[in-house]
């Protein structure tokens, strides 16, 4: 055989390999989402928890991080592992033998406080949620701003929106150390 020969038999080759390997890949991807398909009844009633990334600064308490991931999906109900799982991936440092404990505690002190934070039975489970619409500010609307982001202290007359054209924020600013 001379080289020609020799490439034109190794493509050959190569070529039936992967027909194979992408046969046994479909084969295998078919059977897993067939798993997933039959284990979903049982396991899929947990929402995915909200992603967030590195959101938590030195020195955050439970409670606000666990506000942190209730408005990171407003009006969503999520159940108390998903809020844990939410800690997790933001990369807050749960402490404690039972954190899950402390977690629960904290979601009904929020619940208590009659604010923006609610809780419903869904399918015989406890979710929690931060409804939007109690928001103090959700009738107003800042450009770039969800409600849950404006300050406590967000007065619409004087203060400047964290969007504004830093030239009218100045203005804002100059009016206020008068």
């Amino acid at each position: 055989m001379n080289p020609l020969e020799n490439a034109q038999a190794e493509l050959g080759r190569l070529l039936e390999t992967k027909a194979q390997i992408n046969a046994d890949i479909d084969r295998k991807i078919e059977a897993v989402q067939k798993a997933i398909q039959l284990f979903w009844p049982v396991y899929g009633q947990e929402e995915a928890s909200p992603k967030l990334e590195n959101a938590f600064p030195e020195g955050v308490g439970m409670t606000e991080a666990i506000e942190v991931v209730l408005m990171a999906s407003p009006d969503k109900p999520l159940p108390a592992t998903s809020i844990r799982n939410g800690l997790l991936e933001a990369g807050f440092k749960l402490s404690g033998n039972n954190p899950m404990a402390a977690i629960h505690q904290v979601l009904k002190r929020l619940v208590a406080r009659g604010n923006w934070f609610v809780s419903e039975e869904i399918d015989g489970q406890t979710m929690y949620k931060y409804d939007s619409s109690r928001h103090p500010y959700s009738h107003m609307s800042v450009p770039g701003l969800h409600p849950s982001q404006m300050p406590a202290t967000f007065d619409p007359i004087t203060t400047p929106s964290p969007k504004m054209h830093p030239t009218i924020a100045a203005r804002y600013r100059k009016k206020d150390e008068k």
